[in-house]
């Protein structure tokens, strides 16, 4: 949900599209180009998180496994639910001082 171009030539690779915000990198860059959708879903599910982009696999994490405990670790998401295992409650959606759109956001319970 990024436009690719803000960070190109950034040294840290975890800011483009499809990436974990600060947390891992996407191992595909399957983002549509500037001023088209983007189709993205979220599934957790036995302590995996699955990221789809585009329907193509860009992160796939074992959300109990040490790998990721140390990314949280490391990351500015150190202190927030997600490091502790809580994975339900509100989401939030945010821009970087640019225009953003969203549409079509469903939450279900799988």
């Amino acid at each position: 949900m990024i436009d690719d171009k803000i960070y190109e030539g950034a040294k840290e690779n975890t800011h483009r599209a499809g990436d974990f915000f600060g947390i891992a990198n996407a191992r595909l860059r399957e983002g549509n180009p500037e001023g088209a959708w983007n189709q993205i879903h979220f599934i957790v599910r036995k302590n995996k998180l699955t990221v789809l982009q585009n329907g193509f696999i860009v992160q796939e994490h074992d959300l109990a496994g040490k790998d990721w405990k140390d990314r949280i670790a490391k990351s500015g998401l150190k202190e927030a639910p997600i490091s502790k295992g809580n994975y339900a409650g509100k989401i939030g959606l945010q821009d970087w001082g640019s225009t953003v759109w969203y549409r079509n956001i469903k939450l279900l319970r799988l």
